[in-house]
């Protein structure tokens, strides 16, 4: 995961309104238990590019109901 996260953060930086790129680096965050990183950045991304909210708004539920049943039981 640390190869495709730093691919994604590179292609967040060459193209910051890629959606794509965003839920890509929003999903390997939530993978690997860092839900609340992901959960800010696809805000961020939301209120740099109100364009693209749709396409964010329809992952992030996607991404965090995914990240939360696949979290290790307590």
């Amino acid at each position: 995961d640390t190869q495709a996260e730093e691919a994604y953060r590179l292609s967040s930086q060459l193209w910051p309104g890629n959606p794509d790129a965003t839920s890509g680096l929003a999903t390997i965050l939530a993978r690997t238990g860092r839900t609340e990183q992901a959960r800010q950045l696809l805000d961020d991304f939301a209120r740099s590019y109100p364009d693209q909210r749709s396409a964010i708004e329809t992952f992030r539920g996607s991404i965090l109901w995914n990240a939360s049943s696949a979290a290790p039981s307590p």
